[in-house]
């Protein structure tokens, strides 16, 4: 077994002889995919479920988005201009029928985790490796079946195809594209190579999210009502620096869990603190991820491998994090996966253990956030505390990897060895942390 107990290139000992590895893995992306949403899809009101409650959201939306403005008035809008899109578009056949539109979008969302798969398999044959592809197919069924209930997969799906794009101008209008919609896929510029790499990936991401965000401030009233929101965001429930807090619920604490801008906050002592902490350990973050490109060499693993770093230190860091987060990290981990020589495989196994975990707190255990419940309140602790652990692996792991000393320059032919114009960049980001958006 290879380190962090994955063991994607062994899989052909547990095949039939002459079954090709895809076959294999694609039936199984088939009937987790089936085991996960039959359930769903039997119900006659699937939408009123926790996990699935946001697409009630987005339908009592449609009216003012189909209007050509967006709901800037309700504090739950929270999303760029771009986020409109996948709302609307199931509604087309939907024709205001919330059990239609409900399979319209669950549909969606199918359509683009097949996007993510088909990606990852051709990209691990290419490669030579298998566990990119294996590693979505199970990291999804791990989640549950908020993973269709949100927009997250289609924009995990902009990433990972941006992350396996021939080339740096694809990538960059894909990440545009991303950004449009949820923000995050910004940080995936971090890792393309100085200068010329991360100069024309740059400028085909700020010309597509540059016109999209004037053409929606242009015709779209309310465009950009969603920053306002972001900046009125409190300390959800379940971020990493609400732990600690959450943990003294059960033994008595004032605080209290309130529902504000879209999410449960935690309201009451200490508060303000583990909010300063989230702002200090984002400018840390940042200082680290400065430090790795300027010193470091640029190889192929290292776009993905810097991508799954950088966001998974804006997530472990952020003032909110929702459960559906997990699967941007759960797409990145399996871009990273479809390469042999990325440095973070055994993150990816604690990314697992984070998926299991987050599923148990949401939506199994989550009642025990309103009770005072000890036991979600120790399920999102450990959660927490694997998920920066995994951070801070996945730190350790890329600085190593990218090191652009003398044993990485004697190990590659004269030709590849690091030159002022190989060394990686990373994009600069303000104050506020692009999953807040």
């Amino acid at each position: 077994m290879n380190e962090g107990g994955l063991t994607g290139e062994r899989t052909s000992a547990a095949r039939p002889p002459g079954v090709p590895w895809w076959a294999t893995v694609a039936l199984t992306w088939l009937v987790t995919r089936w085991a996960v949403l039959a359930p769903a899809l039997a119900d006659d009101e699937p939408w009123n479920h926790a996990e699935t409650g946001d697409i009630r959201f987005y339908a009592a939306w449609l009216p003012v988005l189909w209007q050509g403005r967006f709901p800037a008035d309700d504090q739950a809008w929270q999303y760029p201009p771009g986020a409109a899109l996948p709302m609307l578009l199931p509604d087309l056949l939907a024709d205001g029928d919330m059990t239609r539109y409900f399979h319209g979008f669950v549909g969606l969302v199918l359509l683009t985790d097949l996007a993510v798969f088909l990606l990852l398999v051709r990209a691990g044959a290419r490669s030579g490796s298998v566990l990119g592809a294996w590693f979505w197919t199970f990291a999804i069924p791990l989640l549950g079946l908020i993973c269709y209930a949100r927009i997250d997969v289609p924009v995990t799906a902009l990433a990972v195809a941006a992350l396996v794009a021939p080339g740096p101008v694809l990538g960059g209008a894909l990440i545009g594209v991303g950004t449009l919609v949820k923000g995050w896929p910004i940080l995936l510029l971090a890792g393309y190579r100085r200068w010329r790499g991360t100069l024309t990936a740059g400028l085909a991401a700020l010309a597509v999210t540059g016109l999209g965000a004037l053409a929606a401030w242009a015709y779209l009233p309310g465009a950009f009502g969603f920053l306002e929101q972001q900046q009125e965001r409190g300390l959800e429930v379940e971020a990493v620096a609400a732990a600690p807090l959450l943990l003294t619920r059960p033994l008595g604490s004032p605080l209290e869990v309130k529902y504000r801008y879209g999410s449960w906050e935690l309201v009451g002592p200490h508060v303000d603190t583990a909010l300063l902490v989230c702002q200090l350990g984002l400018v840390a973050g940042g200082l680290f991820l400065l430090a790795c490109w300027w010193r470091a060499c640029w190889s192929p693993p290292v776009l993905a491998d810097f991508a799954l770093t950088a966001v998974l230190i804006s997530m472990v860091t952020s003032r909110v994090l929702s459960p559906q987060y997990l699967i941007w990290a759960a797409g990145l981990a399996a871009a990273c996966l479809t390469r042999r020589d990325t440095s973070q495989r055994p993150v990816a196994a604690l990314l697992l253990a984070c998926c299991v975990l987050t599923q148990v707190e949401f939506p199994i255990l989550w009642d025990g956030i309103f009770d005072r419940g000890p036991d979600v309140a120790v399920v999102v602790a450990v959660r927490n505390a694997l998920l920066t652990w995994a951070t801070l692996w996945a730190g350790v792991r890329l600085w190593r990897s990218t090191r652009g000393g003398r044993d990485l320059a004697a190990s590659r032919p004269a030709a590849d060895r690091c030159s002022p114009d190989s060394r990686m960049t990373v994009g600069t980001a303000g104050h506020l942390n692009p999953l807040d958006a």
